[in-house]
Parts: structure tokens; C-alpha cells; sequence
């Protein structure tokens, strides 16, 4: 009901008159109260306020390296869509609104910016998002500036219990935790048990010895990687030892080091490609001893079990190498998680982030490993024992989990369980770990294309070196600003 201000009540002096004068001024003010404070009645007739007394809040959400909002190939993905979905519904009063920025890549000839800087800039004028969430991870340069909340405050006293903390602290920075991983992905190089003589890591010094070792032992045919030339072993080898060369927290760089030299001038002693014979078989070289490495990634439980079955030997798990002793290396996920330092709303911004470190998302997590520990662990204890399908005549048979493959082979084995030795030695690798990929892929690449030019024999060492030092520096130091 609405009434104007013209409205005008006829008032006798009959005390009747005067009651009605008064119920109606009354229910005026009451539907007035109404209309302005969205009230509304319940079954049992009382006042029920569906804003929780206050207005409905926006919480903006970035999404980081899927693309522009106003794009109209813009889509929130599922898994994304059912938390924002679940956390409307528990929270009555907050809206999500999502936005996108598009991470740099060339398609089809066609170079697109990377918005993280605009991203940066948006969050420093205070019109930033609430929450960023790193499609695909992040870079080491999209938090050094800290534009992002420390979330160590916000993960309670007890959370290395809950969460894989030895994972979460590889991608700490200046002490910090300005973005959580919400999965990862282990990467490990594996030798024979024999070969590690006792190792449980290695400097790249230790690395060249082994491999010249094993080399002059054979007669000058052991390889060192399955497909040995120059560009794959210098990728390999420079995935964990990146960090070797760059000091985040002052900019500087030292690719112009003897260290740095070591490890061109090995890579560079391989052929520069690398031809398959016809009647090769990856499994029958790994158990000849004719390769010396296994690179490993773990994205499942049940791929600890390929090692062994590759090398058919006790294998050990020694990692990459690196100045200190090198470890396995944690791989971003599918999705990391940040806060912005600038938003209002910190604590709504948590609660919606935690649904994804939430046990409910975390066992829904496909082709990644969960950051919850008790997820992670159930998991291990899942693997240790096989899986049995029954057919219509009753017969069981065990449901391969993981497999082997092998380029131009196919696949050459099936993975149904893993022992408890495996799970133990799981365990260990993520103990080991010493780094995440979160150093920043986009410098591993410059590095990558500025050394072609020194396999191809049209540069020198210093002229490399040099080069990449320059540019490297400049990059660093661009994106700490």
C-alpha cells in the first residue's frame, strides 16, 4: 500500500474517529519502515529481515589467465561457478561478481598483453578486486610487489596439520604467503638406487660426475635423459636451479656466473636433436642402464609406482639438482588463491576462498594432488590396495588406476596399487621439496629462447650469458617495483 502526502483523513470528534486516526498513521510508518528496509513476515507472523539488516555486498572475484570479462568467449568454469553458487547460498547477503584478465600469449601470430599489470594497477588505485583467483597458478613477479594479502595470518595456528605444509611454504615470499596453491603437482628426477650411491639430492657438481661416471663406464653410450640433446637437457636441469640465479627480494641476478656457465657448457656437450632408433623400447634402455634420469611428475598417487617399473630396480628419488642440494620441485596446480591488500571485505574474501582448501572441493580434484592432508593421506591409504570390478559371470578383475606410456609405444604398462614403500617414499619427495615452479615460468622462457641461438653455434658463452643476464635483470626488476 502507498500513500502521498496529499492524503487527508477526515477527523470528527468521536473517539472512534480518533482510533482510526491513529491505526492509520500507524500503519503508515509501518509499511513506510517496510518498503525502505526490504521486511518481510515469516509463518509465524513475525518480522523476518532477508538482507540480515544491511545491504546486499559485492564481492569481486578475479579471474586471472581465463580471459576479459567483456569477452564473449568468457566463461566462469564449472568447478569455479559451483563454489561461487554454494557460497551465495550460505551467504545471503553478499553477491559474487566476477571479472577477467588474460595472461600474455601469442595465437595464431596475434600477441595479447598480459593484464597482470593492469591488475596490479586497478588494485594499488583501491579499484581492484576482492579476490584473485591464478587460473593455472601464478608467477613469483605477480605477488612480489605484494599486492596481495599475507594469508598466514588468516590460516589459524593449527594449519600445518590441515594442509601440506611443506608445499604451501614453497611458495612464501619475503616471509610472506601473498597467494595459496589449491592443488599441485610434484616433479622429481629419479635414478637407479645404485647410481644415487646413497643421495638423497644432489648439486649439479654431483649431477655432471654421475653422468660422466656412468658415460665412461659404458663405453660412451649411456644417456642422460630419454631424448639427449642440447635445448632438452638445459630445460630440464635449469627447471629447479632458476632460483639459484635470481634474489627476488633484491632484484639481483648472477647469469653471468661461473655456476650458470657450468650448466651451459654441459648442456651444450649433447647432440643438438636426437633420432629414436626403430626397435627402441623406453623400459628396455631404463632397465640396461643406458639412461642415467627419469623425470617423474606426480599428479596422482598411483604414479610413484612407474619408477620402479620403469627402471625395473630399486630406484631413488633424488631430485633436481641445485646450489643447495636440490629436492623434488612443487608444480602449480590448476587454480591458486590470493586476497587483495587493498579490499574492504578481507574477511568475507576468506570465507569464499576457504571453500576451495575445503574438503569437499579438495576430494573433487582431478589430475592434481589436494593441499588438505587428511584428503592427500586418505588418498595414499586408497592406493595401497587394488580395485576389483565384477563381470556378469562373477569373475574379478583388478581396474587399472594409472599407466605407462612411452612416445611411439604407447602404452607399455598398467598401474593398478601402490606398495607401502611407494607411499613412504611419496611422502619423503614432498619432504623434500625445494621450490615451486611459482619462480616465474615467463623468465624460464626468455632464458630458454635466448640460449637457442648459443646450441645453434650463433653465440659464444659470454655473448649469452651476457644477454640473458641483461634481460633477466631488467625483468626482475620490473616486476618487484
Amino acid at each position: 500500500m502507498y500513500f502521498t502526502s496529499q492524503q487527508q483523513v477526515c477527523i470528527n470528534h468521536s473517539l472512534l474517529t480518533k482510533i482510526s486516526h491513529i491505526v492509520l498513521i500507524f500503519l503508515f510508518f509501518l509499511t513506510a519502515a517496510c518498503v525502505f528496509s526490504a521486511c518481510g513476515f515469516n509463518d509465524g507472523g513475525e518480522a523476518e529481515d532477508y538482507s540480515g539488516g544491511d545491504s546486499v555486498e559485492t564481492l569481486t572475484v578475479a579471474l586471472m589467465g581465463i580471459g576479459k570479462a567483456d569477452d564473449s568467449s568468457f566463461t566462469v568454469p564449472s568447478s569455479i561457478q559451483n563454489v561461487i553458487s554454494r557460497f551465495e547460498e550460505e551467504h545471503q547477503n553478499v553477491q559474487i561478481e566476477v571479472t577477467g584478465y588474460q595472461r600474455g600469449s601469442e595465437v595464431f601470430g596475434v600477441e595479447y598483453e598480459d593484464e597482470i599489470t593492469l591488475l596490479q594497477r586497478e588494485i594499488i588505485s583501491g579499484k581492484g578486486p576482492d579476490v584473485i583467483l591464478f587460473i593455472g597458478g601464478y608467477y613469483m613477479s605477480d605477488i612480489s610487489g605484494k599486492y596481495t594479502e599475507d594469508l598466514y595470518a588468516y590460516l589459524g595456528e593449527d594449519w600445518e596439520n590441515r594442509y601440506v605444509a611443506n608445499v604451501v611454504n614453497t611458495y612464501s615470499y619475503d616471509g610472506g604467503l601473498y597467494a595459496i596453491p589449491v592443488s599441485f603437482t610434484l616433479k622429481t628426477l629419479v635414478v637407479a638406487a645404485r647410481t644415487a650411491q646413497g643421495r638423497e639430492s644432489w648439486t649439479m657438481e654431483e649431477l655432471i660426475a654421475a653422468y660422466e661416471e656412468a658415460y665412461e663406464a659404458s663405453g660412451g653410450t649411456v644417456m642422460l635423459l630419454n631424448g639427449d640433446y642440447k635445448k632438452n637437457t638445459f630445460a630440464t636441469l635449469l627447471y629447479n636451479s632458476v632460483g639459484d640465479f635470481v634474489d627476488w627480494e633484491s632484484g639481483a641476478c648472477s647469469f653471468d656466473s661461473e655456476e650458470f656457465r657450468k650448466l651451459l657448457e654441459f648442456s651444450d656437450s649433447f647432440p643438438e636433436s636426437y633420432v629414436y632408433s626403430e626397435d627402441f623400447h623406453m623400459m628396455e634402455e631404463y632397465a640396461a642402464g643406458n639412461i642415467l634420469l627419469y623425470p617423474l611428475s606426480l599428479s596422482d598417487v598411483y604414479e610413484i609406482a612407474k619408477a620402479k617399473m620403469i627402471f625395473g630396480e630399486d630406484v631413488a628419488f633424488i631430485g633436481y639438482p641445485s646450489n643447495e642440494g636440490g629436492g623434488a620441485v612443487v608444480s602449480n596446480g590448476n587454480l591458486s588463491l590470493a586476497i587483495s591488500a587493498l579490499s574492504e571485505q578481507k574477511e568475507t574474501a576468506w570465507e569464499f576462498i576457504s571453500l576451495f582448501l575445503g574438503e569437499e572441493y579438495q576430494r573433487e580434484l582431478a589430475n592434481f594432488l589436494p593441499v588438505d592432508k587428511v584428503v592427500l593421506y586418505e588418498e595414499l591409504e586408497e592406493a595401497l590396495t587394488a580395485v576389483y570390478e565384477e563381470d556378469t559371470n562373477g569373475n574379478q578383475t583388478p581396474v587399472a588406476q594409472d599407466k605407462v606410456s612411452s612416445e611411439g609405444e604407447g602404452v607399455i604398462a598398467e598401474i593398478y596399487q601402490i606398495s607401502e614403500d611407494e607411499k613412504e617414499a611419496f611422502l619423503g619427495i614432498i619432504e623434500s621439496v625445494s621450490e615451486s615452479s611459482a619462480f616465474d615460468l615467463e623468465l624460464y622462457s626468455l632464458i630458454l629462447d635466448e640460449t637457442q641461438g648459443h646450441f645453434e653455434g650463433e653465440k659464444t658463452v659470454e655473448e649469452t650469458m651476457e644477454v640473458i643476464q641483461g634481460i633477466a635483470t631488467v625483468y626482475v626488476n620490473e616486476n618487484i617495483e
